[in-house]
């Protein structure tokens, strides 16, 4: 049988659907409805199969659409930014009297960004999505979600609260780049700020060193909303930077709190023997600022700052004041600085095993309220 025209709260529960031309067929298996409807306001492939008698486990309820950007918007469905262009969604709500339903989502034509991780990626890139959602007086369950994309791997759950703002998230594989192997747990405390606990035994942070570079403004959310509190537990057996330098053993204990880590504990090492700290600490009205590197070069080439050095002690003490505000002094000594071109010839210079030119410094001093051209060489 044909039908036009067709408009009504079902078949799927709690969703409009008007509109619709579908084809029904009845046999003795049960009644088969599929075509194509208005679904909630967007154009969707319509699947419904109600079975005769008891089989109930074979019923279906789906339906498929492509969602571009207003299209989500008349849906009130906000993603935070996370999804620019259209993406493909498939619903599967197997049982009529739940409201739990399954979603596939292909982002393969959108651009998908997580800016705090550091990792997006353009259209034409594949990804896809799925979970199941659901709820209840708790909030909104995403379960058994999967996302896969270029080098990213994320597989757990998350709950939602009535507003739709993060109450946890547990997931049993995270990775934003090839190689990585960690697991994260997030959870909102009574003071709503998040403690964030991860474990890993091999990661790549380069991502997330970029992004911890922007200013607040362009690191934000650019919804106006402040940042969340975080309390930070994080262990890694191995961190990947930039320039092929890895640090080992890392552990970090921190509070982030209005924008600013409020303390920070680092420890960490360069080489098998070869530590690396670094603290933010209560002092008086303002924060101290530490930082002891037993190997300068390897320390600043984890962080792609300069990596025209090699070896050397670097120590750092500033005091913090008020954003972007930081007073103290910087200490190299011990080290070779590379050759470049720029850098001129302070004394002669040394050939190096990989055809590089080294030249040998015995101590530099670098205030660091003053520019770094003005550093003193001895």
């Amino acid at each position: 049988a044909q039908l036009d025209g067709f408009a009504s709260q079902q078949p799927i529960p709690g969703r409009r659907c008007e509109a619709g031309r579908f084809k029904s067929v009845a046999d003795p298996r049960g009644l088969d409805v599929s075509g194509r409807a208005v679904v909630d306001g967007v154009a969707a492939d319509v699947h419904v199969f109600d079975p005769a008698g008891e089989g109930r486990r074979s019923e279906k309820r789906d339906f498929k659409m492509e969602l571009d950007d207003a299209a989500r918007q008349r849906l009130g469905i906000d993603l935070g930014g996370l999804v620019e262009g259209a993406l493909a969604l498939s619903v599967s709500q197997p049982d009529p009297n739940q409201l739990r339903s399954r979603i596939e989502a292909d982002l393969a034509t959108a651009r998908l960004t997580l800016a705090p991780l550091g990792w997006s990626k353009g259209p034409g890139v594949p990804a896809k999505a799925s979970f199941d959602l659901w709820d209840d007086e708790r909030g909104v369950h995403i379960d058994n979600l999967v996302l896969d994309s270029e080098g990213l791997a994320l597989r757990g759950n998350l709950l939602l609260d009535k507003d739709r703002a993060l109450v946890s998230a547990d997931f049993g594989r995270f990775a934003l780049r090839k190689g990585d192997v960690a697991k994260v747990k997030v959870t909102r405390g009574a003071d709503k700020a998040y403690t964030i606990v991860f474990e890993s035994s091999d990661f790549d942070v380069r991502g997330l060193l970029q992004y911890s570079r922007k200013p607040p403004q362009a690191a934000g959310d650019g919804g106006g909303k402040a940042p969340p509190d975080l309390v930070l537990k994080i262990r890694s057996a191995r961190a990947r930077g930039f320039n092929d330098v890895a640090l080992s053993d890392v552990s970090i204990d921190g509070r982030w709190r209005a924008g600013a880590f409020e303390t920070l504990e680092l420890r960490a090492r360069t080489g098998p023997k070869i530590p690396l700290s670094v603290a933010i600490r209560p002092e008086g009205d303002h924060r101290r600022f530490t930082v002891v590197a037993e190997d300068a070069g390897q320390a600043l080439s984890f962080l792609d700052l300069f990596d025209r050095i090699e070896g050397g002690k670097l120590t750092l003490s500033a005091r913090l004041g008020g954003p972007g505000v930081s007073e103290g002094t910087l200490r190299l000594v011990d080290f070779h600085l590379l050759e470049e071109p720029k850098s001129g010839r302070g004394t002669a210079a040394e050939a190096g095993a990989d055809g590089t030119r080294r030249i040998r410094i015995r101590k530099a001093e670098i205030d660091r309220s003053t520019n770094f051209d003005r550093a003193q060489v001895r």
